[in-house]
């Protein structure tokens, strides 16, 4: 059996979020010779259209339905670099990148925390203990 026409048709439809939807279609057909190779052809035609419908969309009226063909591309939390669809919110890499930067802050925190105490310490130390009689001082003589 010998092809020697392709016909595509292409429908997409979008909700807008508000009990409504919008359709884009788009039907391509195309006469192809002997020498052609039928299933290039054909993915060729289905490339086309997906095109057309898409960008028809993209050029709706509806913001909602924009947003909806045109969706915000997924970033890395570290990096900000688009992530793959098996990403969730950073990359493998990125993660541990975030761990060691988080174990340093730690470290610091902690450091401060440290020097921070032994200041108080040494301020601590410099007060004077006791109110009262002075060493030299008979205890004897105190009414308590």
């Amino acid at each position: 059996m010998r092809v020697t026409q392709i016909s595509v048709e292409l429908e997409k439809r979008v909700s807008d979020g508000d009990y409504g939807s919008e359709r884009s279609q788009a039907t391509l057909t195309a006469w192809i010779e002997p020498t052609e190779d039928s299933l290039e052809c054909l993915d060729q035609l289905m490339a086309q259209a997906r095109v057309q419908v898409e960008a028809d969309l993209r050029a709706s009226k509806n913001l909602k339905v924009r947003r909806a063909v045109n969706p915000e591309r997924r970033l890395c939390s570290e990096c900000k670099r688009p992530l793959a669809d098996s990403e969730d919110y950073e990359h493998e890499a990125c993660g541990e990148i975030r761990k060691e930067r988080r174990a340093r802050e730690e470290e610091e925190r902690r450091e401060r925390y440290r020097l921070e105490r032994e200041e108080r310490q040494r301020e601590l130390e410099k007060l004077p203990v006791a109110v009262g009689l002075a060493e030299d001082e008979d205890d004897e003589k105190s009414p308590f």
